[in-house]
């Protein structure tokens, strides 16, 4: 207390306090107690501009006070805590190793936060914000989309008060974006941002990483997207010639699908580990209003002397009218089956603008083509 506010005594109090909670050996709950005391007449000293650690102690204590006994008696609340602090606190699991962390993944995974949405939110944030530092892309995204997804609804006031909610889907964007989908981080991080309150105790946090991320992926989105500007009236088709000639083993299974709001159906086949599986993945998104899209699939036939109008074409995308509030839209396609062995063949996509007379659409998109596909020019018909 005599070296000022400036010793980080609230916050060495609070933890100290959360390892001997945690440790449960003898004697712990009384010096839970005198660690809580020495935190109080801390709180009660006239002083002011404590630093961000003893802040965080202070809320703590204050909800500690908040805490029914039993909640108070129990390890799992100092965990909880202590995990805030160590991943998005002092960020230690950036440079933890991966058997530490993972560790406390599962001591946090087998708390049993499950009966308390709010403590099952904030737990779900730590083991989020602790596989984005790893580098795990998908456990960190499947976190995040199980915990808005089942939680979001039952949050209270703890919750907001924390910035949860913000911090799931700030986290949600920054994983997309390592991931490069990109419209879909631009979508979570805007809900981030119109979610974030200044009286959230994350909010400082919240504002800066928002902000950064919002200018990578612009950047990244400006180099890496086409934005296509579709007159009112007009389709725009956009044609990729895939030639199974170059593909040593085209797969057999059904064509995959892409559908809207964020989401990507799949046709149940293996994902494109073997170089030899060709697909085409496209994601685009729509600036605002309406427009229709479907994508087709015109195989080149063996006998060229064929009929032209013989010519079967293949369904990959059902015309469907998506509106700009629905999100991104995602889809893969693989060659088909009566396709195998064959020359290949035209796929179409097709966004149609012809049911409005007055108004332009802007579309923004990206395809992802493998080494046997090309694509043509944009053309408007």
């Amino acid at each position: 207390k005599a070296s000022g506010r400036r010793s980080l005594g609230p916050s060495m109090a609070m933890y100290a306090a959360h390892c001997f909670r945690i440790d449960g050996g003898d004697g712990h709950e009384e010096a839970v107690k005198r660690m809580m005391d020495e935190i109080v007449l801390y709180k009660a000293m006239d002083k002011s501009n404590w630093p961000r650690p003893d802040r965080i102690a202070f809320l703590a204590h204050t909800d500690y006070e908040e805490k029914d006994d039993s909640c108070k008696l129990h390890s799992n609340w100092s965990l909880l805590h202590i995990a805030t602090a160590m991943a998005i606190t002092m960020r230690c699991t950036l440079w933890m190793n991966s058997d530490i962390a993972n560790n406390l993944i599962a001591l946090l995974d087998g708390a049993g936060y499950d009966e308390n949405p709010d403590d099952a939110a904030r737990a779900a944030v730590c083991i989020s914000q602790t596989h984005t530092h790893q580098g795990s892309i998908d456990d960190g995204l499947a976190c995040c989309t199980k915990a808005l997804h089942d939680l979001s609804p039952s949050l209270g006031e703890t919750s907001r008060k924390f910035g949860t909610l913000p911090m799931l889907h700030y986290l949600e964007a920054h994983l997309h974006c390592a991931a490069g989908a990109l419209h879909r981080a631009e979508a979570s991080n805007r809900l981030s941002v119109e979610m974030t309150n200044s009286d959230m105790d994350l909010s400082h946090y919240l504002s800066f990483k928002t902000s950064q991320l919002g200018r990578i992926v612009k950047k990244q989105m400006e180099e890496t997207y086409v934005r296509l500007a579709l007159p009112a009236g007009k389709t725009a088709v956009i044609t990729v010639e895939v030639d199974s000639a170059r593909t040593s083993a085209p797969h057999a299974d059904a064509t995959a699908v892409g559908v809207g709001g964020g989401h990507t159906a799949s046709d149940g086949g293996d994902a494109d580990t073997n170089t030899t599986v060709a697909s085409v993945r496209w994601d685009w998104k729509l600036e605002e209003r309406d427009v229709d899209f479907h994508a087709c699939f015109i195989p080149k036939r063996q006998n060229q002397h064929q009929d032209q109008q013989a010519q079967v074409e293949i369904e990959v995308f059902p015309k469907m009218r998506h509106s700009a509030a629905n999100g991104p839209v995602e889809g893969r396609f693989r060659l088909p089956d009566n396709c195998k062995g064959g020359d290949g063949g035209l796929l179409k996509l097709c966004f149609s603008n012809k049911h409005s007379y007055l108004r332009g659409k802007i579309v923004t998109y990206k395809l992802s083509l493998p080494p046997n596909a090309t694509a043509s020019d944009c053309e408007f018909v």
